[in-house]
């Protein structure tokens, strides 16, 4: 139809038949073409959005994500490396989603709060867009509508931290009992209404005026006990789905970075294969997607299984597992990692979340537990003398470090037979555990740097005096300083005499912006 078409209208066949020729090869290619312009130019809007509007377009992302706890985590991560803070709802500069302010900082949104609803939000933010900013809690509760944002709303967000922004007010006095025993929620509630409806009253009267003061008398806020920091942190974490305002481990980030060989995530991971028939689910499924994405996690249910104790007696458990059809994507490949970590040694740290002592159909006592990490939680269980052993350590809210074994159920055991690895059984077994605070000084004695001469300037001495002075402690690290001059491959290593370093939260946060910035490399050894 081309060729006829072009010959009636007068064209030259020589040119038509050069024209077609360039379409049958132009096809060939010209999907993947326009593919790579369009995503090309996203790529560069993105790109300039995020170079010059990096609060907002981290923002934007963190809205569209904020239905999964993994990628918002990651991209808070993504905000520490850029230098924008995340801070925590707030009742005066909150709107609904992400969003960031005047300082350049992302505040999280009311509505990412548990039990908030659209309804209280629009009610907030439009109260205050109308008449300003709240002044203290009295004023919140003078002029929001407490219909639409009641007690339990309230409570919320007195968990969230949203009323942090009211000086002299902390969160323990909204969430306790006044002098008489009444609630201190009930009372401001209460308080709210009574003052709204004698404004409104007011306006019908006689003399009533619009600026007519309302004399109501405003309840007693006790100087309540404050919670502990744990408890602060976890009752955040239940309201807003993450740590925010800072995470149980921070005080120790640099044991649980650099000193453990394996998370939370890679052992729950693990649980997945270590059946046969799950583990070829899972190795077809990594083959079948070329390892390179990983599914949504898929919510869990709780599933009745039967394990096993020391002595390999039946132990019925309730366990979180995806009740999805298809098994998740690892990231890796599951052989490759069992391979790679079996019979090995793995240490894991963080905190206990929870410890629970049970009785076997035996009769004898065993521990479950959950440890949490910067990556997830995951749930272990110990039996017989290990129990004996390890649960003093193992208590809720107690900072540890598990060392644990991956390796074939049974291994080590006189009754044990070997079977090709598709016929393999694996379990995860813990061998020793020790409190948290202790590994820096039983795990660590030497701290290399290692830096290319030409970074070295006069000013970076001096700021790595100061900080190294700021963390030198006589029972500290030994430091040694490796100077290196790619030009002439050679390099001069020094160590300090005078000066021994205990990684502290500051100085380990140094040490990563040092490395980030490509300005050295570090090892602890």
């Amino acid at each position: 139809k081309f060729m006829a078409g072009g010959k009636a209208n007068g064209h030259d066949p020589k040119i038509l038949d050069k024209i077609w020729a360039d379409w049958e090869k132009f096809a060939s290619y010209a999907f993947n073409k326009s593919h790579a312009a369009c995503y090309s130019w996203v790529a560069y809007q993105t790109a300039y959005l995020k170079a010059h509007y990096p609060s907002e377009f981290m923002a934007a992302n963190l809205t569209i994500l904020k239905n999964s706890t993994k990628d918002v985590t990651r991209l808070m991560d993504e905000c520490t490396e850029m230098n924008i803070r995340v801070l925590e709802p707030d009742v005066n500069e909150s709107g609904l989603n992400f969003m960031a302010n005047a300082h350049g900082d992302i505040r999280f949104g009311l509505g990412g709060v548990k039990g908030v609803g659209e309804n209280a939000v629009e009610a907030i933010v439009a109260e205050r867009e109308k008449n300003g900013k709240y002044r203290d809690i009295f004023d919140f509760v003078e002029r929001v509508n407490l219909t639409a944002c009641n007690k339990k709303t309230i409570e919320s967000l007195a968990y969230a931290g949203a009323f942090d922004c009211f000086q002299g007010l902390y969160r323990e006095q909204l969430l306790g009992y006044n002098s008489k025993g009444e609630a201190v929620l009930d009372t401001l509630v209460r308080y709210g209404n009574l003052y709204q409806q004698s404004k409104a009253d007011s306006q019908f009267t006689l003399f009533g005026a619009a600026d007519m003061e309302v004399d109501v008398q405003k309840p007693e806020l006790p100087n309540a006990p404050r919670m502990t920091n744990i408890e602060r942190l976890n009752k955040e974490k239940e309201m807003i789905g993450i740590y925010l305002s800072a995470h149980p481990l921070d005080d120790y980030e640099f044991e649980v970075r650099e000193l453990c060989s394996v998370t939370a995530e890679e052992l729950k991971r693990f649980r997945d294969w270590e059946k046969p028939d799950q583990r070829a689910a899972a190795i077809q499924q990594f083959e079948q997607n070329g390892g390179d994405n990983e599914q949504e996690e898929q919510e869990p249910t709780m599933e009745t299984i039967v394990t096993s104790d020391a002595d390999g007696e039946p132990v019925t458990e309730e366990k979180e597992v995806v009740t999805d059809d298809a098994p998740r994507v690892a990231r890796v490949s599951p052989e490759n990692w069992i391979h790679a970590h079996e019979k090995r040694q793995l240490t894991i740290g963080g905190i206990i979340t929870a410890a629970e002592e049970r009785v076997s159909q035996k009769g004898t006592l065993y521990g479950r537990y959950t440890i949490e990490d910067y990556t997830g939680s995951y749930d272990f269980m110990v039996f017989g003398e290990d129990y004996k052993r390890f649960a003093p350590l193992l208590k809720k809210d107690v900072y540890v470090l598990v060392f644990v074994q991956v390796q074939p159920r049974g291994w080590g055991s006189r009754s044990y037979r070997e079977v090709p690895f598709a016929e393999t059984e694996y379990e995860c077994r813990v061998k020793d555990v020790q409190l948290l605070q202790e590994a820096q000084k039983n795990r660590v004695h030497n701290l290399t740097l290692t830096m290319p001469v030409d970074k070295l300037t006069e000013s970076w001495a001096n700021e790595f005096q100061e900080t190294c002075q700021a963390a030198n402690d006589n029972d500290g690290l030994v430091v040694r300083f490796r100077l290196e001059d790619s030009l002439h491959h050679n390099g001069v290593t020094l160590t300090a005499r005078s000066v021994h370093i205990r990684v502290s939260k500051p100085f380990y946060h140094w040490l990563t912006r040092q490395r980030r910035e490509d300005v050295l490399t570090y090892k602890f050894s």
